[in-house]
């Protein structure tokens, strides 16, 4: 690949940043360079990656089960000291910052992350490894999708590759063209949760499937005329 081209992928900047919803599992991290406090014991749960034992179910990771707070149909989290507080429509840094004013009320030196335990998008289609994806990392693309789901399998159409997203409550379309190298630079190549990925299958895969069941039918067809004749003589 070429200089310019890797750069273009270097440039792709976000342009949707993804806000939270009720059902959501968040991961809180608080860290805290006060060794006089005892906040920070507080605030770590038994597993020592989060702050306490939330109380939310779900798929995925264990021990991000237990240690993720779940966001309730009020759109709130509830946590240790600090209470409820709403999280619902605001992005992870925005609660992150709010936390974190909130502890260093008790920790001064404190900082907190918050990361989205069910961050998970779904993969079909012409791929090896059709399925969902679990996602840990949050500077996720599309390239990362489709390679952990095994590549590309030899009838898919490179150039008719389909994000679906939810936005607002309505599904969006965004297709990508993976031989055309201005796709690097495009607007939607980090994916956010709930993201769709369809791999169309080329045209020659549709036209032999169709010749195929025109097969099986002509088939069909001709057994049961055989079987008519036969019975009505």
């Amino acid at each position: 690949m070429q200089e310019d081209q890797m750069g273009a992928y270097n440039q792709a900047k976000r342009t949707a940043v993804y806000k939270v919803r009720k059902s959501d599992l968040l991961q809180i991290n608080v860290k805290s360079l006060d060794p006089n406090t005892s906040t920070q014991e507080f605030f770590m749960g038994e597993t020592g990656s989060g702050i306490a034992q939330g109380g939310a179910s779900g798929s995925g990771s264990p021990q991000l089960f237990m240690t993720s707070y779940l966001v309730d149909e009020k759109g709130m989290i509830d946590l240790p000291i600090i209470g409820k507080l709403k999280a619902e429509g605001k992005t992870l840094d925005q609660i992150a910052q709010e936390i974190e004013s909130e502890v260093k009320q008790q920790a001064k030196y404190s900082k907190v992350s918050v990361k989205l335990s069910n961050f998970r998008v779904n993969v079909i289609g012409e791929v090896n490894i059709p399925g969902t994806q679990y996602i840990f990392d949050t500077d996720y693309t599309l390239f990362h999708a489709l390679a952990n789901a095994g590549d590309l399998t030899d009838f898919a159409d490179r150039t008719r590759v389909r994000l679906l997203r939810n936005i607002e409550g309505q599904t969006k379309s965004f297709w990508f063209d993976l031989t055309d190298p201005n796709v690097l630079s495009s607007d939607h190549l980090f994916l956010l949760p709930g993201d769709m990925i369809l791999v169309d299958p080329l045209k020659a895969k549709i036209n032999r499937n169709n010749a195929q069941n025109l097969t099986i039918g002509i088939s069909v067809v001709s057994l049961l005329v055989t079987i008519i004749s036969v019975t009505s003589r």
